[in-house]
């Protein structure tokens, strides 16, 4: 009241002419501010809201986009996230999602259903390479987290589980596999052991490439497996035997002939055999699965893929025996995998230039890639594992060509989602309805006790520690990015 009255006070003493401008700016004021808010719930009375009587469809609609289009499920990993130490139930399916991202990060993804299909995939050449990848998968990740403790990001995207995935497939394609009887149980713990040691090697590589701003891909698994085949080669381990080498598979005559049906088989199981899912339903599935995760990311392996067998067919002219390396897709994994690093908007935005980066990228993987079973296979009778990629998008990378329009270096390791428009924002904000919430950048915890037993000890060990201010504070937000 005082101060009304003062400016009362104040009104009066100025000059009716100045008064009167005073009130006429006032008026315009409260002019401008009454059409902005007439403005504001007009807009909102125009935007599309989830009514009571639409909300099963809205629900099915929100899961549907948080499946197919956010990319990684950032609201599901959330839940399962600020679930997990409810209960045994709760945790096995927090670590299911983990393993499953893990099998899915093989191919750059970051997302559980994606891992069912590239389970699905592999499950076309053997159930027991199946195991072997899940089995890998579950002890990399609790090698990585227990004995180098990375950030809990890492751990539930699955980063620290790909490189297990791997050796597991490594193990049952080149070492000696027993179906039953002592040599299986030894088998199985070569597994074991190889992917908790491919998990701290995963750890370490990351932390020294991360200093070059360079990603770490399957460095960790090439260096494992080859390791223990080196070893194995060269008679200095003798744990276990190489596969035995199978009889020569009797070929139809014109299997090597160049055809659409060539091209089809080395193109799809190109992409299939970066696990060593050997046939074309196979390949088919896992690239289905990408598909789940990103689209762009399916094409541009599969195109890495059909590029490698042009170029070893028509440019490089490979023999008569390697024709049938190229059909069964051992010339396309490398090259699809380089292709989805730099065309797949991993690392770069996607564009046309990008696009071209790719395909270039996977021709040059294809010419790595002889070098290397030149030597390899040369001198040791080794396979050349996933070296060709690694190394030929490691030089693609550090060209840092202009044409390319790269993630910021902070998110380069981790890229981010989809651009979002205002509409897909407000369908986030729908998500974080339904599944709580958005995940948070969590701390690395102090070490948990290990003291525990019973259901308590069983939490205590495998759960992931939560931080319930972290997560309260990761709200979704609808003006800047999500």
């Amino acid at each position: 009241m005082r101060i009304a009255e003062e400016v009362e006070h104040k009104m009066k003493s100025l000059d009716p002419a100045e008064a009167a401008a005073i009130e006429k700016a006032e008026a315009e004021i409260a002019a401008v501010i009454a059409r902005g808010r007439a403005e504001r719930l007009n807009a909102e009375d125009s935007f599309p809201r989830p009514h009571a009587a639409r909300l099963p469809t809205s629900w099915i609609s929100v899961v549907a986009r948080e499946v197919l289009w956010t990319g990684d499920m950032p609201n599901y990993k959330a839940w399962l996230f600020r679930n997990q130490h409810t209960s045994v139930g709760a945790l096995l399916l927090f670590w299911l999602d983990v393993v499953l991202r893990g099998v899915s990060q093989v191919y750059l993804c970051d997302h559980p259903v994606a891992g069912v299909f590239i389970l699905a995939g592999l499950l076309c050449s053997s159930g027991r390479l199946v195991g072997y990848a899940l089995l890998g998968t579950i002890f990399s990740t609790l090698g990585a987290w227990h004995m180098c403790r990375p950030p809990v990001s890492t751990i539930t995207s699955g980063l620290c589980g790909y490189d297990g995935a791997l050796v597991g497939c490594a193990c049952f394609a080149f070492l000696d596999s027993p179906a039953y009887g002592e040599g299986l149980t030894k088998h199985v713990a070569v597994v074991v052991v190889l992917s908790l040691i491919s998990g701290f090697v995963h750890v370490a590589c990351s932390n020294l490439l991360q200093t070059f701003f360079l990603p770490t891909f399957t460095f960790g698994f090439n260096l494992t497996t080859m390791f223990m085949l080196l070893s194995l080669r060269t008679k200095n381990a003798t744990v276990i035997a190489f596969a035995p080498a199978t009889a020569p598979v009797a070929y139809p005559p014109d299997y090597t002939a160049f055809s659409a049906a060539f091209l089809w088989d080395a193109s799809v199981r190109g992409v299939g055999q970066f696990m060593f899912a050997d046939t074309t339903y196979g390949g088919a599935l896992v690239i289905l699965g990408i598909c789940v995760s990103s689209r762009m990311g399916a094409l541009a392996a599969w195109a890495g893929a059909t590029v490698a067998a042009l170029t070893a067919c028509f440019l490089l002219q490979v023999t008569e025996r390697d024709l049938v390396d190229v059909r069964n897709g051992l010339y396309g994994y490398n090259s699809a995998g380089t292709c989805a690093s730099l065309a797949g908007g991993v690392f770069y935005y996607p564009s046309l230039s990008g696009s071209l980066f790719g395909l270039v990228g996977a021709a040059f993987t294809t010419l790595v890639l002889t070098m290397f079973k030149s030597v390899f296979g040369t001198l040791w009778s080794l396979p050349v594992l996933t070296f060709p990629f690694i190394v030929s998008t490691w030089i693609m990378l550090l060209t840092k060509s202009k044409l390319l329009v790269p993630y910021p270096v902070a998110q380069a390791l981790a890229p981010p989602g989809p651009t979002l428009t205002c509409e897909e924002r407000v369908l986030r904000f729908l998500q974080a309805q339904v599944f709580g919430g958005q995940p948070a950048n969590i701390p690395t915890p102090p070490s948990s006790s290990s003291g525990r037993r019973g259901v308590a000890g069983l939490l205590a060990f495998f759960a992931l520690p939560a931080d319930d201010d972290a997560l309260a504070g990761d709200e979704t937000n609808l003006e800047g990015e999500v």
